[in-house]
């Protein structure tokens, strides 16, 4: 049984400068509320101000600490994928962890993403589509990702064989039976 394999270290800074993003955006968010209070609304209250600068700030400050500091250690620690020869097991989480098993023969693409911020620390996700939705495997090294994109694919396509074969077999099985059942019953008539 093969080890399993887990998001690059580069991917802990990643998910931080993705963190630290959001927060800006939530600061600015914040901000906007403000001003817009102030100047739509024309509250002139020092007390609400007080209060929505309090209440900005413990909220930037959690999702710091959250997202920023947090969230990507765990994260690093709990994602861990493994590749066998008849499916993909993937584990990911951070509240509630989750394990999923994807058959090979069930994956119908296989595709790779780069954001910006990865693309720039050589990092990609793989994307297995299947019928009941997507599974990614996050943060590996691109040259991984395309050798394991080209792998899944293979194997998909073999499984897919292999399973439609099985799948005939076991048709002609039963209409086989089927006709033994029906002679049967003739005979007995």
């Amino acid at each position: 049984m093969p080890n399993y394999n887990f998001m690059h270290e580069r991917g802990k800074a990643v998910m931080r400068i993705a963190g630290g993003i959001w927060s800006v955006v939530i600061l600015l968010a914040l901000v906007g509320m403000s001003l817009f209070a102030k100047f739509l609304l024309h509250i002139n209250n020092p007390t609400v101000y007080w209060w929505l600068s309090g209440v900005g700030i413990v909220i930037i400050v959690l999702h710091i600490i959250i997202y920023v500091v947090i969230s990507p250690i765990y994260k690093y620690k709990v994602f861990r994928y493994r590749v066998e020869d008849h499916h993909t097991t993937i584990r990911r989480g951070l509240w509630f962890i989750q394990t999923d098993q994807i058959p090979h023969f069930r994956v119908q693409n296989v595709d790779t993403y780069e954001g910006i911020i990865m693309r720039n620390f050589g990092l990609a996700d793989v994307i297995l589509s299947t019928a009941g939705g997507n599974a990614e495997i996050n943060l590996i090294p691109q040259d991984v990702a395309l050798e394991l994109k080209q792998q899944l694919q293979q194997y998909s396509k073999e499984d897919k064989v292999e399973h439609k074969e099985s799948t005939q077999d076991e048709g002609q099985g039963v209409e086989s039976e089927a006709k033994t059942l029906e002679s049967h019953y003739e005979n007995e008539i």
